[in-house]
């Protein structure tokens, strides 16, 4: 009996160990391909910083032009062309969607809307304090620097189609002001708000605030403009 004792001893030790060194490998193999992709950004940004103080030069020379040929503004002008295609690769392109259009499109299930619409009511009724989700949702290290710079890129992009076509607001301009997560496919789709400097000439656009049901939930006082997915585009 103790032999057997023993021998089951051994073998769950061993199925432990097993079992501990699968959950080590998966986490090994999480924080090389976290480290993989921290690495990718970075160069990524590196490379954007590099085009976009070159685009900075070819503008200054262009700005600068009275004492240059013809010909050689209108090289710099093809320069500049070409250096503004080659940023636009470099940025993730992307678009702004309500909750009710990602929810429909099943990007957000009823139980992302449940943590979402709990969030929002931390967020938005200052009478409620919950410390977790407020560390949560300010935490702009859920959203890299590049994907980040790329939303900036589509509130002004959308913010002149919709609401001001002469609008000089740069990436600058605008916060980072909270997430609420990331969903949808390969987790791509982000639900957050951003937080845009009023500007000088900026049309005034009062928010619309309601009771709005998403799904099986109801957002209190919603309002379009405090929370919004945004979406990659591909190609």
């Amino acid at each position: 009996m103790k032999k057997v004792a023993c021998m089951l001893i051994v073998i769950f030790s061993l199925f432990t160990f097993v079992g501990c060194s699968g959950e080590m490998d998966a986490l090994q193999k999480e924080l090389t391909e976290l480290q993989q992709t921290v690495a990718e950004q970075a160069e990524k940004i590196a490379e954007l910083e590099a085009a976009k103080a070159a685009q900075a030069e070819t503008i200054a020379a262009l700005q600068n032009a009275e004492n240059l040929s013809a010909e050689e503004i209108a090289a710099l002008e093809a320069q500049l062309a070409e250096q503004e295609s080659y940023l636009a690769t470099l940025i993730p392109k992307g678009a702004f969607c309500s909750l009710q259009t990602a929810y429909d499109n099943g990007w957000l299930t009823d139980k992302d809307l449940k943590d979402i619409a709990y969030y929002y009511k931390v967020i938005t009724d200052p009478s409620i304090t919950d410390s977790k989700v407020t560390s949560a949702v300010y935490n702009s290290d859920y959203v890299d620097a590049l994907t980040l710079y790329a939303m900036k890129l589509t509130y002004i992009e959308e913010e002149r189609q919709k609401y001001w076509p002469k609008t000089t607001r740069k990436p600058r301009d605008i916060f980072f002001g909270h997430i609420y997560g990331r969903f949808g496919p390969n987790a791509k789709c982000f639900v957050l708000k951003l937080s845009a400097l009023r500007l000088v000439g900026q049309p005034v656009i009062e928010p619309y605030f309601r009771d709005e049901k998403i799904g099986k939930y109801t957002f209190k006082n919603y309002c379009e403009r405090c929370i919004y997915v945004w979406y990659p585009i591909e190609g």
